[in-house]
């Protein structure tokens, strides 16, 4: 069996080897998102947009856990989260400003992961 790092290098030129990444952390990555932002929803989404992005970034992939991808995807998982919470930030902010306060009460990824990214608390986190 090759190593996740092995997986990782060889999906520059091998999409079959991405797809073994993903099939070994998929089920991972989205209970990390789901423990962050409590929204199955939300959490699919995340999940994609973090192989998504593992995809665009595989080139750029150091072995820094001893063949593992593990690290690797969580830091980029919580990336992910960052960005969506920013976004949504934006969002709420300039549907303030135009008073459209019926579109600024869709749920969405702000609560416990933007208070733990905003600095506040990171109890619950790994």
């Amino acid at each position: 069996m090759r190593s996740d790092a092995e997986l990782v290098r060889a999906a520059r030129s091998d999409p079959t080897a991405f797809r073994e990444l993903y099939g070994r952390y998929a089920h991972q990555i989205y209970g990390f998102h789901v423990r962050r932002v409590r929204d199955v929803d939300a959490a699919h989404e995340l999940t994609a947009e973090t192989f998504a992005q593992a995809w665009q970034s595989r080139r750029r992939f150091r072995d820094r856990a001893s063949g593992s991808a593990g690290p690797w995807l969580i830091g980029i998982a919580r990336h992910v989260i960052a960005q969506s919470v920013r976004r949504r930030r934006v969002e709420l902010a300039a549907c303030a400003k135009l008073g459209m306060l019926e579109a600024a009460r869709r749920p969405a990824l702000d609560g416990r992961a933007g208070r733990e990214l905003a600095g506040g608390s990171r109890r619950g986190t790994r």
